[in-house]
């Protein structure tokens, strides 16, 4: 090898016509793309994503209506729920990565903990 050679690690330095046109042909024409495939492919991808989400969105759904009716008998929240009664009480959702979400009052945690989905 002379100085300044790239090493080849024993590639052709040369293509034949036939391959150089395939590559001029691949690198010019832009591939035809089958649409219907594609989006087969990209909802495959997203399906079970789609359902781990809303699996746990729906978790995060019945752990709010069991803690909204509680403090409903407990006298927490008088008449009918609306935001602004249930903000007022001190009632929101925390989230934290890696460990999951729960519903907490004034800071303290009054529901269990739903773990994200991986």
């Amino acid at each position: 090898m002379i100085y300044g050679e790239t090493p080849r690690l024993g590639a052709p330095m040369s293509l034949s016509d036939r391959d150089r046109q395939l590559l001029r042909d691949m690198i010019n024409e832009p591939l035809l793309a089958n649409k219907e495939m594609a989006d087969k492919i990209m909802l495959s991808i997203h399906a079970q994503a789609k359902e781990r989400l809303d699996a746990f969105y729906k978790a995060i759904d019945v752990q709010c209506k069991s803690v909204l009716k509680r403090a409903q008998a407990d006298g927490i929240i008088v008449g009918r729920l609306s935001k602004a009664k249930v903000t007022n009480a001190g009632y929101d959702t925390c989230f934290h990565d890696g460990v999951g979400a729960y519903i907490r009052r004034n800071g303290v945690r009054v529901s269990v903990i739903i773990k994200m989905p991986l």
